[in-house]
């Protein structure tokens, strides 16, 4: 979290610039990158390197697709058919990716919980020859972010809701065709005294800022599969429609936004008997645009713009309740936003012009070993190790123009030139398999650290008085799933 002391103004775009800075985008942000193709996944720095749900952490955090290993997911139609028979999972995450910390005391905190239920049913003659795949999905997530130090004090809450239903169709001739649509809801607030005292807002008041989003997304994907070859390709496209909602005494701002999104998979694997060389790859794209409104007149305009490309090279041996997986990948995340505001009747010339520019670009490189291994009758142990080397850059700048003639004035800005982020990451978990039932627990544990391109941005790097500290300490993830086949 990175947080710039701000000089005070009066105006209310002053106000609004400063606190969109402080929480505002964070909110806009967060929610646009996580729901603008995934309408109620939850948005975490570990998301960068790790996967947050047991059947990925079992495999180190990748995202391998179900039809590599063996196991049917609903953000994938053609991996449906994995299953010969009806399946009822459940599973469940709690994490929480970020904690500040000053002389001990915990001053700030990100706490995230996460349940996916699903239903998958072959529709045929019998389940063995079963030509058509139903699966139902619902995913909710929850997320508090908050900090106190000194005179800062604000509150983030979100709540999200995610519906999908998929279908998937298997031809004689080993061709898979899938498809799915999915629709959810996002619902975030913003409160505190920090808040209160930039908005002028009164005691007892219930106008927060909030951000309301609805989201749809579509899913289409192919699949050919022989004892030796498959491969496969995915396309997926959202429109969310954003709102943001913010009371400065008694004015009424909107911030309406909608937001395009594509990503392409794609993915060819080799089997050789019990082992399976595989590759895999993505692109994801996202662009968002919209005004800022009093009433119907127009006091600015916002921009958020997110690329993401990965792809990933691995081995993977599968002896049933032996298993073996190494993965190699490289993923690029940027993301850029662009604010202005207006103040006056005539910007530019007789009232000020307020600029936000920000944009982060990180690259990073993971290597991910897992092995699963029987103890003793239907149960196993998980374990799994990964490493990861991030480069982050990233700028942040709030500029004032006061009129013609004028050179624009610089009120804050931050930047990150040559940072860099190692994360170590270890899980264990326990497995319990019989023909009905399959349970499985795991556990993710690391360390990380930061170079001192990070220092002055979060502190000085030793939490002492100088603020929150630089050094990272990951904090655990705990993850559970049950399957239950009929």
């Amino acid at each position: 979290m990175i947080m710039i002391d701000g000089q005070r103004h009066e105006g209310f775009l002053r106000h609004f610039f400063v606190l969109s800075r402080r929480v505002l985008l964070v909110l806009l942000g967060g929610v646009l990158v996580s729901g603008a193709g995934r309408p109620a996944r939850a948005a975490s720095p570990y998301d960068l390197f790790l996967r947050a749900d047991t059947a990925a952490l079992a495999n180190g955090g990748g995202d391998v697709p179900g039809q590599i290993t063996g196991q049917p997911q609903m953000r994938r139609p053609t991996s449906l058919p994995e299953t010969d028979r009806a399946v009822v999972r459940l599973d469940y995450c709690s994490q929480t990716p970020l904690v500040l910390k000053r002389e001990g005391a915990t001053i700030g905190e990100w706490r995230s919980n996460a349940l996916d239920a699903q239903y998958i049913l072959p529709v045929g003659r019998s389940a063995h020859e079963s030509a058509w795949t139903l699966g139902l999905q619902r995913r909710t997530t929850d997320d508090d972010i908050w900090y106190n130090f000194e005179d800062e004090a604000y509150a983030l809450c979100s709540s999200s809701s995610q519906f999908a239903a998929a279908l998937a169709y298997t031809s004689q001739r080993r061709w898979r065709a899938g498809a799915a649509y999915n629709w959810g809801e996002v619902n975030a607030t913003a409160q505190g005294a920090s808040v209160a005292e930039i908005l002028d807002l009164s005691g007892g008041t219930t106008d927060w800022p909030r951000l309301c989003s609805d989201a749809r997304a579509y899913t289409v994907g192919l699949s050919w599969a022989t004892p030796r070859w498959e491969w496969g390709v995915q396309y997926d496209a959202s429109d969310p429609h954003h709102s943001l909602y913010v009371t400065r005494d008694d004015s009424h701002y909107t911030a309406p936004t909608l937001t395009t999104s594509q990503r392409t998979e794609v993915y060819l694997a080799r089997h050789r008997g019990s082992e399976t060389y595989f590759l895999t790859g993505y692109d994801y794209n996202s662009r968002s645009s919209g005004p800022i409104l009093l009433g119907a007149l127009g006091r600015g305009d916002i921009r958020l713009s997110t690329e993401d490309l990965s792809v990933g090279i691995g081995w993977r041996a599968d002896h049933g309740s032996w298993v073996e997986h190494l993965q190699l990948d490289w993923r690029d995340s940027c993301v850029g936003g662009y604010a202005q505001g207006y103040e006056g009747l005539l910007p530019g010339i007789l009232g000020d012009v307020y600029t936000l520019r920000a944009d982060v670009d990180v690259s990073t490189v993971s290597l991910r070993y897992s092995y699963q291994r029987p103890i003793a009758g239907n149960w196993s142990w998980l374990s799994a190790a990964s490493a990861h080397r991030s480069k982050l850059t990233g700028n942040w700048r709030l500029r004032r123009s006061e009129g013609i003639g004028q050179d624009p004035e610089t009120m804050s800005e931050a930047h990150i030139t040559g940072g860099r982020l190692h994360l170590l990451a270890l899980t264990l978990g326990l497995s319990y398999d019989s023909d009905r039932c399959t349970a499985s627990f795991a556990y993710t544990g690391g360390y990380a650290d930061v170079n001192d391109a990070f220092k002055g941005i979060v502190g000085d790097g030793d939490g002492g008085a100088g603020g929150p500290s630089t050094k990272l300490k990951p904090n655990p993830i705990a993850t559970f799933s049950v399957e239950y086949r009929l």
